[in-house]
C-alpha cells in the first residue's frame, strides 16, 4: 500500500511539475494559431479519442515533436501532427499551427518581468493565460498578419 501511495504521489508530481514550471515563465515558448473548419491531413503523431479541444492543444504544446494538430469537434478526437502537410475544408474541425516565440523575446522575458516587480504574480499569470487564449477567441482562419491588420483598421 505504501509503495502504491509513493508511486501515486510521484506520478502526480511528474504531471504537475511542468505546469508549475510554466507558471513561472511570463512568456510561453510556443503558442497556437487556429483555423476553423479546416483539417490538416497527414503527419499524425498519434490519435487521442474522447478528449476536449483544450486537452488536444495542451497535448500538442507539451510535445516538442508536435508542430500542428487537428481537433475533430464532432467526434471529440485529437490528432497531434509533426507539421502541416496540407489543408482541407472539414466542418467541425479546429486545426492549430504551433508557432515558436522569438528567442529574443524569451531572452528578455525575465528582465521584463523583474521590471514589472510591482505587478503581483497572479496578475502576470492571468495576463499570460489570457494571451495564450487569444488565438482561440480571435481566429485568423488562414488570413495573413497584413489581412488581419487591415480588418482591424476597417
Amino acid at each position: 500500500m505504501r509503495r502504491f501511495l509513493v508511486a501515486s504521489v510521484l506520478s502526480v508530481a511528474a504531471l504537475v511539475s511542468p505546469v508549475l514550471a510554466q507558471q513561472d515563465i511570463p512568456v510561453p515558448d510556443r503558442r497556437v494559431t487556429l483555423s476553423v473548419d479546416t483539417d490538416f491531413p497527414g503527419g499524425d503523431l498519434r490519435a487521442l479519442f474522447d478528449t476536449s479541444y483544450t486537452a488536444c492543444e495542451r497535448a500538442c504544446l507539451s510535445d516538442a515533436a508536435c508542430g500542428a494538430f487537428t481537433f475533430n469537434s464532432r467526434a471529440n478526437s485529437c490528432f497531434p501532427k509533426s507539421g502541416v502537410q496540407g489543408q482541407e475544408t472539414y466542418q467541425g474541425a479546429i486545426s492549430g499551427v504551433v508557432l515558436a516565440t522569438d528567442p529574443g523575446v524569451l531572452a528578455k522575458a525575465a528582465t521584463r518581468r523583474a521590471e514589472l516587480g510591482f505587478v503581483p504574480d497572479d496578475q502576470i499569470n492571468a495576463a499570460r493565460q489570457m494571451a495564450q487564449g487569444l488565438g482561440g477567441r480571435f481566429r485568423p482562419d488562414g488570413r495573413s498578419a497584413a489581412e488581419l491588420l487591415e480588418t482591424a483598421r476597417a
